[in-house]
């Protein structure tokens, strides 16, 4: 099991023993998207650091939570998302359950092969980068996004394939982003944002 594993299977876990911890909160995803804004945006509310990226980070959130509406299977399991407070404060934590298939990479689903762990692979190409996912583990996928050069020719619209925006706008206003598989019975969409020392009020 990786690092990034275990710190999500210990914070299921300390969810699971405090279910009022402080700093975390589930939220069906059922909701309509009027209904989950101001509880995201209320997450943001205490770091004055991140406010003037609230719009972003609502807009990450709101596109994790749809991928996993769209893409979780049976969400009578009870999709939700949490999010947490690392112990130091620096940065805020989301996850987002679901029972998918989870990542279909270079045509594999988890667990992905040996061969595959430490790979980086292009996952979708957008109109000003491309979202690429590194196989940490057969059971965990790091995703990232990396800007096309200013000298590179410009792409149209036309030749960007469908799907992947989400992933691409959470990758570029999270720090970091990664999908864990079999963690427990569920999936996990995990996203950190980094708040600034000293930013919390």
């Amino acid at each position: 099991m990786t690092e990034l594993a275990e710190r999500v299977a210990g914070l299921l876990g300390a969810i699971d023993r405090h279910p009022l911890l402080g700093g975390t909160s589930w939220l069906p995803l059922d909701l309509e998207v009027g209904d989950t804004s101001p509880v995201i945006g209320s997450i943001v509310a205490p770091y004055p650091a991140l406010w003037r990226r609230r719009s972003q980070i609502v807009i990450a959130l709101e596109e994790a939570r749809g991928n996993v509406a769209r893409h979780a299977g049976d969400p009578a399991g009870g999709i939700c998302f949490v999010h947490h407070e690392t112990p130091d404060r620096r940065s805020l934590e989301f996850l987002f359950a679901d029972a998918g298939r989870g990542l279909e990479i270079d045509g594999e689903l988890p667990p992905y092969p040996w061969h595959m762990v430490g790979r980086e692979y292009e996952f979708r190409q957008t109109v000003d980068g491309v979202v690429w996912c590194r196989i940490a583990d057969s059971d965990v996928v790091e995703i990232g996004f990396r800007a096309h050069h200013p000298a590179w020719p410009a792409r149209r619209f036309d030749d960007i394939p469908c799907g992947g925006m989400g992933l691409s706008i959470m990758s570029k206003v999270m720090d970091r982003v990664a999908y864990l598989t079999h963690i427990g019975p569920s999936n996990f969409l995990w996203m950190q944002i980094d708040v600034p020392e000293g930013a919390r009020e």
